[in-house]
């Protein structure tokens, strides 16, 4: 793709994320006054399966589609991701629902298959828009999420259904999840090529399954086994600020995500990139140096009071946890994207050794720590975070230092 294509795609992607995450913003803080703490303690849960579960559910096959060269493969891709998704989710629920009793975390078993083919269903959708350049309609149907993502669970609620807000962002997944299939003629694709392309990638689908396993499980370590030393609200109260707290710079996150992904996977066209950007580049990490300490501070001083204005009275004691999520998600955006890159530019090994890395520090690691410290949630959440984002800025120095060295035609995926 020449470059004012890339530019018109990237323009496209931010667009479509920033209007979602802006509306997003507006329902989480909507939402939160109508439904208590203990209700998105509740949905963290359900949250937190479903995108781990929808990650995986194609075993990978849908990102491998992006590495794929042959032409006019998206919609087989798309079919064969799905048919996978239908065996896998269940199988990946009930793995759940086995650990589930390790920490102490209690869910509905029907509502967690359901959000988490919901999930799948959508997250499978988008994938296929951007391996199939579609751009224009991902950005249509990113922000028809996020509006039916507030809309559904405000009907819920008014409607006194149980569960109302994670059924409610489960009904939002799935609506435009299955819309998204239905326009893409999936079913016109032959099932034995797909069967032909599932048993060809199998193998490079489940090592990148089990690396991104890792990868997006720790992310959710709070959740996951916060149940151990926190209560539901206050697991709550935590993933709903996240939430808040992400949503600026996740948009950028995502786009990132979506457009190196879909642009950046081989590393020459990488190189080309960066090194035409790179003033840009040097000028967005300075106003990040200097802009993120001034608004830290502001945070520091504000947070309380800025919280029981915007979301009420009972979520004003979690205010502690503003500064330390704004530090850990500007590394996040910063960092995280570019760690997509690795697998794709050769980077499988070192990728999976850091994933592991960060999967024992912050899972047994940190459990121990909590446990023979007393740690409580918040400090807990404050180590989670360090450890997140020293292994960020290791993968970031990996990946550059792979892209150094490239050269033509090198990458092999086993570096």
């Amino acid at each position: 793709m020449n470059s004012p294509s890339l530019k018109r795609a990237f323009r496209l992607l931010i667009g479509g994320n920033l209007s979602a995450q802006l509306i997003m913003i507006s329902a989480g803080v909507l939402l939160a006054r109508i439904y208590s703490p203990q209700a998105f303690g509740e949905y963290a849960v359900y949250a937190a399966q479903g995108t781990l579960i929808s990650l995986l559910s194609a075993l990978r096959l849908d990102q491998l589609a992006f590495d794929d060269q042959t032409s006019g493969r998206s919609t087989l891709y798309y079919k064969t991701s799905l048919l996978v998704a239908i065996a896998t989710v269940p199988l990946f629920i009930m793995v759940c629902k086995a650990g589930s009793s390790l920490t102490n975390t209690t869910f509905s078993l029907p509502s967690s298959i359901a959000f988490a083919a919901s999930n799948s269903l959508y997250y499978l959708g988008t994938q296929y828009l951007l391996h199939s350049r579609q751009y224009d309609k991902f950005a249509k149907i990113r922000l028809a999420q996020s509006l039916l993502y507030f809309a559904v669970p405000a009907v819920f609620w008014i409607m006194g259904v149980e569960g109302g807000l994670h059924l409610g962002i489960a009904a939002s997944f799935f609506s435009v999840g299955i819309f998204v299939a239905i326009r893409a003629g999936v079913w016109h694709e032959s099932a034995n090529a797909a069967r032909t392309l599932f048993v060809g990638r199998l193998r490079a689908g489940l090592r990148d399954s089990v690396a991104m396993g890792l990868q997006y499980a720790t992310p959710f370590a709070p959740i996951f086994i916060g149940g151990l030393f926190a209560t539901k609200t206050e697991v709550g109260a935590f993933f709903l600020l996240s939430q808040i707290v992400a949503a600026p710079f996740s948009f950028f996150r995502r786009s990132l995500v979506s457009f190196f992904s879909s642009e950046l996977a081989n590393v020459e066209v990488a190189k080309s990139f960066l090194h035409t950007h790179a003033h840009q580049l040097k000028r967005g990490i300075v106003a990040a140096c200097v802009g993120v300490p001034v608004i830290s501070a502001i945070l520091h001083f504000s947070a309380p009071s800025l919280i029981k204005v915007a979301l009420g009275s009972s979520w004003g004691k979690y205010s502690a946890y503003l500064v330390p999520m704004l530090l850990y998600y500007v590394v996040d955006a910063l960092l995280q994207p570019v760690t997509i890159l690795l697998p794709l530019w050769g980077g499988t090994r070192i990728h999976f050794r850091l994933e592991i890395t960060r999967f024992l520090i912050v899972f047994p690691i940190g459990y121990l720590a909590c446990a023979i410290l007393e740690l409580t949630f918040f400090w807990f959440c404050v180590f989670f975070y360090c450890a997140m984002s020293f292994i960020y800025i290791a993968e970031f120095v990996a990946a550059i230092s792979i892209a150094e060295n490239s050269k033509q035609g090198t990458s092999d995926g086993t570096s």
